[in-house]
């Protein structure tokens, strides 16, 4: 499992600090046994010294345990980059994927679809809460694709599309690539997804993303979590979405460049450290 814990930051920061500060020493004695002069340096410094090493240690194994904010690495076998970065999804550079429901809603409304979502996030302040934008761009995306009609759905739209189904969204010089990620219970209209369910979506988006970026970067959050009620944990949704990346890259060029996006408590959850070395 991927994941930081206080007694990994503590285990890693001991480790950490005895290397440094055998490499310390190891800087102070050895010239001390060549040059007798340097040795008598230190000799009338001797207790300020070792403070001061201990200091430099201390600050090294502090700056050695601290979480990379970043790791990229080459996916096994193919030509595409990998980056895992913390950071705002709507700021990054290249084309952003954005989960929705199969139903490509539109009503922020905290039932169809809730004002936190990456979803209602990118209504409200990308496309400054212009929901007939969004349905006009998606519709004449969408329009000849397999859908069907679900009539007992009687509030918010009423075309399902498959799992995996991805739309077309351009706004102020940069391209969305909303996609369907999540089934909705028509009862409750509660997002969820199941683990076929996830990786359905995420085979159906590669190959959906295949042909709209270009050679643009593709920003993808990392999707499933919180209000997509997927169950999966932190790691295990990594892990789907560089397997799936991976298979579909393998088969036919995805992106040049990837970069999967963490954000709230899943940019806390993730070791890169770990990512990276299983990956690399």
């Amino acid at each position: 499992m991927a994941f930081i814990t206080i007694p990994q930051k503590l285990k890693a920061g001991g480790a950490n600090s005895v290397k440094s500060f055998g490499a310390i020493w190891l800087l102070i004695e050895a010239p001390s046994a060549l040059y007798e002069p340097i040795k008598d340096f230190f000799q009338s410094y001797d207790g300020y010294t070792l403070t001061i090493s201990l200091l430099l240690v201390i600050v090294y194994a502090i700056y050695k345990s601290l979480p990379p904010k970043s790791v990229t690495f080459q996916l096994r076998e193919t030509e595409t980059n990998v980056t895992i970065k913390s950071g705002d999804l709507f700021d990054q550079t290249g084309v952003i994927a954005i989960p929705v429901n199969e139903y490509f809603d539109s009503q922020v409304d905290d039932t169809h679809v809730h004002s936190k979502s990456i979803h209602g996030q990118f209504i409200k302040n990308v496309l400054n809460g212009d929901s007939n934008e969004f349905d006009k761009q998606v519709k004449a995306s969408l329009n000849g694709l397999t859908s069907e009609t679900i009539l007992e759905k009687t509030s918010g739209k009423q075309r399902r599309f498959p799992l995996g189904t991805t739309a077309t969204i351009s706004t102020n010089g940069k391209k969305f690539l909303p996609f369907a990620l999540a089934a909705t219970d028509i009862n409750n209209y509660e997002a969820s997804a199941s683990m076929p369910q996830f990786t359905q979506a995420l085979n159906g988006f590669w190959g959906n993303a295949r042909s709209k970026i270009g050679h643009d970067t593709l920003c993808i959050p990392l999707v499933g979590g919180g209000l997509s009620r997927t169950n999966i944990g932190t790691h295990d949704r990594l892990e789907l979405i560089l397997l799936s990346l991976l298979a579909q890259t393998r088969n036919s060029r995805v992106a040049d460049q990837v970069n999967i996006v963490l954000f709230g408590q899943d940019k806390d959850d993730v070791d890169l450290n770990a990512v990276q070395k299983k990956w690399s």
